[in-house]
């Protein structure tokens, strides 16, 4: 049994065997801050689509680009949620502190690098996949705007992933709370012009993105300042080992990403030649298929924390015995999810883009997409214990075999055998069902659980308690 004295909780160090507060205190939160960060995306999707057709297709293109580029930059921060876990799990805040500012160098690179991409060649990008357009330049002004809120994103992913990882992800919903509250009534005023009766359109969007996410960053200083017990800014210097060890253990993420997004980007171009119509209803398939990871994104994210402070914690047993758990509620839970978004698609459609026709040409492909959910649900909860013990480069090598079956099959479908938007969501379902595969092959063969922890903080003989005052921790779980 477990012995306590005087035990007080703390919100660093989840308690692993209280799955309901687990649920509560970092799944509930997450997916609550991803509903929200989509609808910066539906609202610039259902205020571009009022436009038109075309201004809804350059949209389509533009998002598939900045989407791929900020998810390079979110993957960089794989390596503080990998090391920030453990050195929380061994109690180590100086040592979690260096992790934190090391962390933060390769988000702010790998910003800038995109955003003087998209300044030189973001209309030829555009261009390449949806053709000379008449709102060309417009879509391109949009992708410049947003490419210029990576700045304010990466120190919000940095700061709000530092946050999650020593427990505490309410605040990511703060802040996506405050973007939304920047962004929504700019874009009626700008993008539409309600109230001016000077409507911007696309760039109004896009202006609106910026100002918001500007809105972000300086609500994200204000944490950093006010949680002084992390040490993040105890010292301001960058330990450049701690730098190395974090990029090296995000790079196979981003590949991973990159393999998991090209698909998106390519289909645009596969989509294009059906016409307009096409390429603006598959914009509403991706806000949903962007939406589908609501669920096992958060799951997999807090299976990642809690089993990397077990690992960073000796607890073996421990990590093993959540993982097991999660996993089962997890996938559960992403099946009934995608049933009921499957019902709804045709409302969902029409709601993103407005018009009838649009709406179903759509709904029938977005239904078909939501047998992915239980997919991504086993998947992407399995994969986080093996992240948590440091081994990133299995996520690029599911990443590029899952884009190695979608992207020929996305091909046949939609070219071949001319089955349209269908063949969107059949070529998503081989390519998960074949990372489901890999997935479960690498937890059968692959003792995770056996690696030395990332720290180097002390060895300890025994696990860390999980509570101040715990004496102990029991060796086995039932």
């Amino acid at each position: 049994m477990l012995e306590r004295s005087k035990v007080t909780p703390r919100d660093d160090v989840i308690d692993h065997r209280d799955l309901r507060g687990v649920v509560g205190h970092l799944v509930v939160p997450q997916i609550v801050a991803l509903i929200a960060d989509q609808l910066l995306g539906i609202g610039d999707t259902i205020a571009v689509g009022a436009l038109g057709r075309e201004p809804l297709a350059a949209l389509s293109a533009a998002t598939a680009i900045f989407a791929m580029m900020i998810a390079l930059v979110y993957g960089m921060r794989a390596g503080l949620s990998i090391l920030g876990a453990q050195y929380i799990g061994a109690r180590d805040y100086s040592g979690f502190g260096r992790v934190v500012r090391a962390s933060s160098v390769a988000p702010f690179a790998l910003a800038a690098v995109f955003i003087a991409a998209t300044v030189i060649g973001g209309e030829a990008m555009l261009r390449a996949l949806i053709g000379p357009l008449p709102v060309l330049h417009q879509g391109a002004l949009y992708l410049t705007l947003r490419a210029l809120t990576m700045l304010f994103i990466a120190y919000e992913i940095v700061t709000l992933s530092a946050l999650s990882v020593a427990g505490d992800a309410k605040p990511t919903v703060h802040v996506l709370v405050v973007i939304n509250a920047v962004h929504l009534p700019l874009l009626a005023v700008l993008a539409l012009g309600i109230g001016t009766h000077h409507p911007f359109g696309i760039v109004g969007a896009g202006i609106s993105s910026l100002l918001a996410e500007c809105a972000g960053f300086a609500y994200c200083v204000f944490l950093v300042k006010h949680r002084s017990d992390l040490k993040i800014l105890e010292r301001l210097d960058i330990d450049w080992r701690l730098a190395r060890q974090s990029v090296v253990l995000a790079l196979p993420e981003v590949a991973f990403l990159a393999a998991m997004l090209a698909p998106d980007l390519i289909m645009v171009g596969l989509v294009a030649p059906l016409g307009v119509a096409y390429v603006a209803a598959l914009r509403a398939i991706n806000v949903v298929a962007e939406l589908s990871f609501a669920l096992p994104g958060p799951f997999g994210y807090a299976a990642q924390t809690v089993i990397g402070q077990r690992l960073g914690a000796r607890d073996r047993a421990g990590a093993r015995w959540f993982h097991t758990r999660a996993m089962r509620l997890g996938t559960i839970a992403c099946l009934i999810c995608g049933a009921g978004l499957a019902l709804l698609a045709w409302p969902i459609a029409f709601v993103l883009t407005l018009q009838p026709e649009l709406a179903a040409i759509a709904a029938g492909p977005m239904a078909l997409y939501m047998l992915t959910m239980p997919l991504k649900g086993y998947a992407v909860i399995g994969i986080s214990a093996i992240r948590a013990a440091g081994d990133t480069r299995f996520s690029m090598i599911v990443g590029t075999t899952t884009s190695l079956v979608v992207l020929p099959l996305a091909w046949i479908f939609i070219r071949a055998a001319g089955l349209g938007l269908f063949g969107v969501p059949l070529a998503w379902i081989c390519g998960w069902g074949m990372r489901v595969a890999l997935t479960a092959a690498k937890l059968h063969f692959d003792a995770w659980w056996e690696r030395e922890p990332l720290t180097l903080s002390p060895p300890r003989p025994r696990p860390v308690p999980i509570l101040e005052g715990e004496r102990g921790i029991e060796a086995g779980y039932d």
